[in-house]
This record gives structure tokens, C-alpha cells and sequence, in this order.
């Protein structure tokens, strides 16, 4: 049950990291819409 709660966390680490990663994305397309922010953003979100 221990092991499974953490791997739950961590779950939950990484969606909440995805989120900020996919709002930072969208910031950076806002501000600039270049190729090279939108690879490298891409890259984070996968």
C-alpha cells in the first residue's frame, strides 16, 4: 500500500509538472511564435 500511495504521488508530481510546462508553452507561443521555442517547448510537454 506504501509503494502504491508513492507511485500515486509521483503521478501527481508529474501532472501538476505537465500543466505548468503546457502553461509556460502557450506563455512562450504568446510572446514569441518561433519554431525553435516551439520545439523545445514540445520536447518538455512530451
Amino acid at each position: 500500500a506504501y509503494v502504491r500511495s508513492c507511485y500515486y504521488l509521483v503521478d501527481l508530481l508529474f501532472f501538476w509538472c505537465r500543466i505548468n510546462l503546457t502553461m509556460i508553452h502557450f506563455i512562450l507561443i504568446g510572446k514569441k511564435k518561433t519554431s525553435r521555442t516551439l520545439k523545445v517547448s514540445t520536447i518538455y510537454i512530451v
